[in-house]
């Protein structure tokens, strides 16, 4: 993937805050003069979360029968349909397959972190993670619950302070598991989400 063009991205914003400043007097000199530049700090630092070396082992044999879970991963996303952002915690749990792999626990919360560093809706964002734990883990489950609150919700609209949505996806490896055993697997990560 090659680098974005920073400083067509700064020009644009400095043109947008222009702008705004013209129809709006939002501006002061100091923020006429930086906040262009600032926005586009924040946007490279979001790109530059979305790259990561995701390493697997293989999975001890001993391993394969108990889930792995890392909850309560802190991410900062932006809402795509406003620009707003949307924060809260995610919740990964895996069940790798015999002689399968598993991963560094931080690699979860990194593929949480990457798929929030961009501009995001929660339920597009959680089936990402699912899915792409899944391709690279080639688990027998994998369950994935993320919980946040929206700005675009909190701060307008209906303005809503307390409210938190929660998004769930969950993948298995393959279709001889019968839905029995597929809710069972559910109910024991939601049981070690604490949720």
């Amino acid at each position: 993937m090659s680098d974005p063009n920073w400083n067509k991205i700064q020009k644009k914003q400095q043109e947008l805050i222009e702008v705004l400043d013209k129809e709006l007097k939002w501006f002061n000199k100091e923020e006429l003069d930086n906040t262009a530049r600032r926005v586009t700090g924040y946007y490279k630092e979001l790109w530059d979360r979305q790259e990561f070396k995701f390493t697997t082992f293989k999975a001890p044999l001993s391993e394969t029968n108990s889930m792995v879970v890392l909850k309560d991963i802190n991410f900062y996303s932006m809402c795509s349909h406003h620009l707003i952002s949307f924060f809260g915690k995610a919740h990964v749990a895996y069940l790798p397959k015999k002689k399968g792999k598993i991963c560094g626990i931080s690699k979860l919360a990194r593929m949480v972190v990457k798929h929030a560093s961009r501009p995001q809706i929660q339920e597009r964002m959680t089936n990402e993670i699912a899915d792409e734990l899944m391709k690279k883990l080639d688990a027998k489950f994998v369950m994935v619950v993320v919980e946040g609150q929206h700005l675009c919700m909190l701060a307008r609209g209906i303005k809503q302070n307390a409210s938190v949505m929660s998004t769930s996806a969950v993948r298995w490896g393959h279709s001889k598991h019968d839905k029995e055993e597929v809710n069972t697997l559910k109910d024991e990560a939601m049981r070690l989400f604490g949720l």
